[in-house]
């Protein structure tokens, strides 16, 4: 069941089952990435001098970067794409789907690359996850879902 629903949810946010962006030329691809690494840098950004400062990566995981990254990739990202689509003259709806897709794919490219893992498809998951949550219930619940998941992820 999960691996179906994990190829389900793949095609949804626009890739090929089996090989997200597999099917992207790689020059493409680069691209991608490098877009997304230097997202992943604003996202970021208090990283380096809060662990400097004593914060556990832990602790930055669970509670900094969740407030970072929801901001960054699903309140202006997600969102602003989504307004942009829509005044472009795109139906609410398609325009919601296609910034989701967009966010996902910069989201899951920031974290984890190597396009041919079974990581990369989790972390789709998990930020479609993340998309959805704040299309539905808003920026606080979307924060806080990261959070439980990455306090997960760290005690596991």
């Amino acid at each position: 069941m999960g691996d179906f629903l994990s190829r389900k949810i793949v095609d949804l946010t626009g890739y090929a089952a089996g090989r997200p962006l597999n099917v992207l030329p790689l020059n493409i691809q680069r691209k991608i990435w490098e877009v997304a690494s230097k997202i992943s840098r604003i996202a970021n950004i208090l990283h380096t001098p809060l662990v400097n400062a004593g914060v556990s990566e832990r602790a930055y995981s669970i509670f900094v970067a969740p407030v970072l990254e929801e901001t960054v990739y699903r309140l202006i990202l997600q969102g602003g794409s989504s307004k942009a689509l829509q005044a472009a003259g795109l139906d609410a709806k398609l325009a919601k789907v296609i910034a989701i897709g967009v966010t996902t794919i910069l989201f899951e490219m920031a974290h984890y690359p190597d396009v041919r893992s079974q990581q990369f498809s989790n972390i789709a998951l998990q930020s479609l996850a993340f998309s959805i949550t704040q299309e539905l219930r808003g920026i606080s619940d979307a924060i806080i879902a990261h959070g439980v998941n990455n306090g997960i992820i760290n005690y596991l």
